[in-house]
């Protein structure tokens, strides 16, 4: 089978500091191909992208976003990101014609692009992220405009896509419900994680808690410092922690992160609080794996990649009950979920695994064992791929 595959045009592949999406299509690329699948893949790459022979790449060379974006600097990559996919992914369309077996793309503006051209072949695109009407953004300007973008790009792309697959139930639940999408015509395919790269045991602990000056235990967040990851939350909820000898880590960057410095020394918690900024990917590796565990109170997500890295990594997790995250951590088995900006009940649950390290240690051997048994990318490639199956069938 031979596959059309388009990135988002936002960050190359691998992501060398983050990138949600095109980590998840850098893996699933990889994984099709160990299955035989032949893919034509539209992205930028970086240093370390490693494929097989069955892979080849069609550079787009777009301008990189910063991680401290603000929104205009946001929708500008976005837009010049997706345009150049999509120029891409139109200039192989004329070159190799009906070639192709199935077309996947993983960016909207791209998607709808790609579909208004592409009358013959299956048109897979996948959703990554919740909608507008599941988050709340700083001003009320960005967020009519992300509803109305999400109207004018993101709908219009599902009803034209042949298949569409949703990283999370409730992702799919709420394109169903909001946008009368047929449920048949949504399959849902969690995201997945290499767990042969995230483990417990990584020879990197000793180096990066050396050169992030970390000198005690800690629990750790990573994400981007955008308001809707909750960070700040996070460090309300650390100041009520009765426990000096645990430091929070925060990695990551963001347009947030001048803000949550300043929370913390309001906080008088500076001492106890490291900003690390955006880190070189092997430095994520040990920095997961020398935690005592990870917290992440974010207010909205799709299936975020940092709670499967953790879980592999055997860190037990503290999330929120929003949209997949409670599809993958299970309470009181390999984390805790707690309602979103409830300070109370994060410091309560951060209090119990600070205060008990056999609780820690079971949920990190529950943590390890899940993801392994069911969240490989070889696994998400093998449901992917009958995916693909499917609409070839019902376009045939």
């Amino acid at each position: 089978m031979r596959i059309l595959l388009g990135n988002t045009g936002i960050f190359p592949v691998p992501p060398e500091k983050g990138g949600g999406i095109e980590m998840h299509t850098y893996n699933l690329v990889r994984a099709l191909s160990e299955l035989g699948c032949e893919l034509d893949y539209v992205t930028d790459i970086s240093n370390g992208a490693n494929f097989n022979k069955n892979v080849t790449i069609h550079r787009t060379y777009t301008p990189r976003m910063r991680f401290q974006a603000g929104f205009n600097e946001w929708v500008f990559s976005h837009v010049m990101g997706g345009a150049l996919s999509f120029r891409s992914c139109l200039s192989l369309l004329i070159r190799e014609k009906s070639d192709f077996d199935v077309v996947h793309m993983h960016g909207n503006l791209s998607g709808l692009l790609t579909s208004s051209v592409n009358q013959r072949i299956p048109l897979v695109f996948t959703v990554h992220n919740p909608t507008p009407w599941m988050c709340t953004y700083q001003s009320e300007y960005e967020q009519r405009f992300r509803e109305a973008i999400y109207r004018l790009v993101d709908v219009n792309i599902l009803k034209e896509a042949d298949h569409i697959i949703t990283v999370s139930q409730a992702l799919k639940d709420e394109i169903v419900s909001k946008w009368k999408i047929r449920a048949a015509k949504v399959s849902v395919i969690p995201n997945g994680v290499d767990t042969e790269i995230f483990h417990p045991n990584n020879k990197r602990v000793g180096a990066v808690r050396k050169k992030y000056k970390i000198k005690s235990a800690y629990c750790l967040f990573v994400g981007q410092l955008r308001s809707r990851k909750g960070v700040d939350y996070l460090l309300k909820a650390f100041n009520d922690v009765k426990d000096d000898q645990i430091t929070c880590v925060v990695v990551g960057d963001g347009p947030e992160r001048e803000n949550l410095v300043k929370l913390t020394h309001d906080l008088k918690i500076d001492e106890r609080v490291i900003f690390t900024g955006a880190v070189p990917f092997e430095d994520l590796t040990g920095l997961y794996c020398g935690a005592e565990f990870f917290v992440l109170p974010t207010v909205a997500e799709g299936s975020p990649l940092v709670v499967l890295e953790a879980l592999a990594s055997g860190l037990p997790v503290i999330s929120t009950k929003v949209s997949g995250i409670p599809e993958v951590v299970e309470d009181e088995f390999d984390g805790f979920i707690v309602p979103p900006r409830d300070v109370n009940s994060l410091a309560e649950r951060i209090q119990m695994l600070i205060d008990d390290r056999e609780l820690r240690n079971k949920m990190s051997k529950n943590a390890r064992k899940m993801t392994v048994e069911t969240l490989s990318w070889h696994a998400v490639a093998q449901k992917t791929l009958s995916v693909y199956e499917k609409v070839t069938e019902c376009n045939s």
